[in-house]
């Protein structure tokens, strides 16, 4: 298993990438199945796998969970089954209560089958007292449609916007401006986290804060598209500061698709920022971010 606390593990790798639930999903997935070794290389159905999580006698249940969860990410299976496994896995999480590896496991397994019967599993796993637990839990939100995830309890995720611990914070913030919660009023809590002390919560909440309309933010959205490319990273008040050119073009990157999403839901978009796309368009460095400029600006000329 890979060491070292959610926090590190997040704050060494992207957290604002395009696609920011999947990616953090994905990451959290690579970080566990990493250090596995060739014990857990053997293929068994799913029936047999939630047997060996329900006998009291069989030892390394966190096993069976993730053959589990790696077996559903990768398989089909009956239809006609979901209800009945997610009722499994719902009564498992609880049942390994002592277990933070098995639970983490089996919230990983029930995402993956993209099936509202998850939702109970979900919604119990935010309650969590492991921080990974939680955040799987949050993450996998990420597997839903607009249409699927309408039915899921929001208001549980909005205490972990003001959490101590920034993963949580910011992974919250992703989902719940992914998918423009609005009967919860989350745009006027981003709104107070435009003055977090960390860097990458304030940039967050703006890039949050766009995918509602506000405009609020502007300053801040205009901060990142400003932000140099820089091949290493630096120091800032004698500590590491995490913007790196890799950082830098996916935070341009989500701001830029943010603004999409925000004038296809309210047909608008702030001046300041059109004009940053405008001068951006021919000036930024990261090609990429260039072309993903041209594409917004064509958008708007429609």
């Amino acid at each position: 298993m890979s060491t070292g606390t959610l926090k590190d593990k997040i704050s060494r790798s992207n957290p604002f990438s395009g696609a920011t639930i999947p990616i953090l999903i994905i990451l959290l997935s690579v970080l566990i199945v990493g250090g596995v070794t060739k014990l857990l290389q053997s293929d068994k159905g799913y029936i047999s796998l939630v047997e060996e999580l329900e006998d009291k006698t069989f030892g390394n249940r966190w096993v069976a969970a993730f053959e589990l969860s790696k077996y559903l990410s990768s398989s089909g299976i009956p239809k006609e089954d979901i209800p009945w496994l997610q009722e499994k896995l719902f009564k498992l999480y609880k049942l390994h209560s002592e277990d933070p590896r098995t639970r983490n496991f089996l919230v990983l397994a029930s995402s993956s089958l993209k099936d509202s019967n998850s939702f109970p599993l979900l919604s119990l796993a935010l309650s969590d007292s492991d921080p990974h637990v939680v955040f799987s839990a949050i993450s996998s939100l990420g597997n839903f449609s607009q249409e699927e995830i309408r039915d899921f309890p929001f208001e549980k995720i909005l205490p972990f916007l003001h959490s101590p611990d920034q993963t949580l914070q910011m992974s919250s913030i992703a989902v719940l401006s992914t998918f423009q919660i609005k009967n919860l009023s989350i745009d006027e809590q981003f709104l107070t986290l435009l003055t977090d002390s960390n860097q990458f919560v304030r940039f967050s909440a703006a890039i949050g804060l766009l995918h509602y309309g506000r405009e609020e933010a502007d300053q801040i959205l205009l901060e990142i598209m400003d932000l140099p490319y820089l091949e290493t990273a630096t120091k800032v008040e004698g500590q590491v500061n995490p913007i790196n050119s890799q950082n830098v073009e996916a935070l341009k990157l989500n701001v830029i698709r943010a603004a999409q999403k925000s004038f296809v839901s309210y047909n608008k978009l702030s001046s300041g920022l059109i004009e940053k796309f405008n001068v951006l368009k021919n000036n930024d460095s990261n090609i990429l971010v260039r072309t993903k400029i041209e594409e917004l600006l064509l958008q708007l000329k429609k």
